[in-house]
């Protein structure tokens, strides 16, 4: 188990104890792009924030880009899944 997963669950059951149900999030934030989107989402972080990696190419770029880390992101949790 990665870090993450073992803190959601540690936050996960103190928070079932107190009768509170939460969703933890596990931001990752620095060096997301596609290459790197995948490792951090099978390293359980659900949320990502990518800054040049967007923006790399110039604006008929952004939703590619942002394609691109989604896709790449998704890609490991269903590998990771299985």
């Amino acid at each position: 188990m990665t870090p993450l997963v073992i803190a959601r669950s540690i936050l996960s059951a103190d928070f079932a104890n107190l009768g509170e149900e939460i969703r933890a999030i596990n931001e990752a934030d620095g060096g997301i792009n596609p290459e790197t989107a995948g490792l951090v989402a099978s390293a359980g972080a659900d949320t990502f924030v990518a800054g040049s990696a967007i923006f790399k190419g110039g604006p008929e770029y952004y939703a590619a880009n942002i394609a691109a880390i989604r896709t790449a992101a998704a890609r490991m949790r269903r590998r990771d899944a299985a």
